[in-house]
């Protein structure tokens, strides 16, 4: 029977390189020697460039990207001779380029609830402009965005990393080498433990407008709604809520003892007469009780099992309440 591959994971560095993560430096080593291709038939060429990490390879490939997705995997048929006969030298799935987040969501969800991905497993890198500087909102979360808004114009990224360097808010930042998964009903990009995070040169912008929804949009109760997952990790804006319940969990901690940052898990109401719930982290939001009203909330929308979504907010210039009248 053959053994899993010594091809661990393949993800894309730019448009036109990839690393290739191998199961050890001797396999690397091999691998620079043999050479490896494209299963799509594209060139795949070695760089005399070694990189830090002794078990990865980098890859120089003439794959074009301005055809929609193109799904690749790296194959070493010459290598299995030399280090193990019983081994298929054939890396995971992956998808070529650096993608935006509405690339890998839309037209990519599946079409009945929970509305799950169709790339589910590939290995992706990601870029867009992040809306929680500081990179994490709670349990390793970090979500970015395109500057379009709206509809699918969002994912989440799951990380135990710190972005690397000082950033501005809506600066953009580069996810390279996730698993796209769907965890809870939620698509995320998941961190296997080769996850690479860039931040570019550019200033960081203005965010863009936030999609105007009502609490009906994603209830309290749960939703089957295609619209809610088209939502979710999308920058959205509740206005003139009334806050129904505000409840403070100090130290939240997970099944595994992970303690998680204190919030004030709210359940608001708005005109359509649905309540929604959110889970606040900024400083503001401690001081809110049952019967306050909010001018305006903005947040991030997400799937804490499918069809169950939760407003996330961290910053207080998301969150105005309401003059006294």
């Amino acid at each position: 029977m053959p053994q899993p591959s010594p091809i661990t994971a393949t993800f894309p560095l730019s448009d036109r390189s990839l690393a290739v993560v191998c199961a050890s430096a001797d396999v690397a080593a091999q691998l620079r020697k043999t050479g490896c291709q494209l299963a799509g038939g594209g060139e795949a060429r070695v760089r005399e460039e070694q990189d830090a990490d002794p078990t990865v390879l980098l890859i120089d490939v003439d794959t074009p990207h301005d055809a929609g997705l193109h799904i690749d995997q790296i194959v070493a048929p010459d290598a299995a001779e030399l280090l193990d006969g019983n081994a298929e030298f054939i890396g995971p799935r992956f998808v070529h380029g650096i993608r935006t987040p509405m690339e890998l969501r839309m037209p990519q969800q599946l079409p009945v609830f929970p509305f799950g991905s169709s790339l589910e497993g590939l290995h992706v890198s990601v870029a867009c402009c992040t809306g929680c500087n500081g990179g994490i909102h709670d349990r390793h979360l970090v979500v970015i965005n395109t500057h379009s808004g709206g509809s699918w114009s969002g994912i989440w990224i799951n990380t135990p990393q710190e972005i690397p360097v000082e950033y501005r808010r809506w600066q953009k930042v580069q996810f390279l080498g996730g698993v796209l998964r769907e965890v809870c009903g939620s698509t995320t990009v998941v961190d296997d433990g080769w996850m690479r995070i860039k931040v570019g040169a550019e200033e960081g912008h203005a965010a863009p407008a936030p999609a105007h929804v009502t609490t009906a949009d994603f209830p309290a109760t749960g939703t089957r709604s295609l619209l809610a997952r088209s939502l979710e990790a999308a920058w959205v804006q509740v206005s003139d809520a009334t806050v129904v319940d505000a409840r403070h969990i100090d130290k939240p901690v997970t099944a595994v003892g992970e303690v998680r940052l204190p919030r004030v898990e709210t359940r608001l109401r708005d005109s359509s007469g649905q309540e929604a719930i959110a889970w606040l982290h900024q400083p503001s939001a401690f001081g809110l009780a049952r019967g306050d009203s909010l001018s305006f909330l903005r947040g991030f929308l997400h799937a804490e099992r499918p069809g169950w979504y939760v407003l996330l907010s961290d910053k207080d210039d998301d969150l105005l309440r309401a003059q006294a009248q």
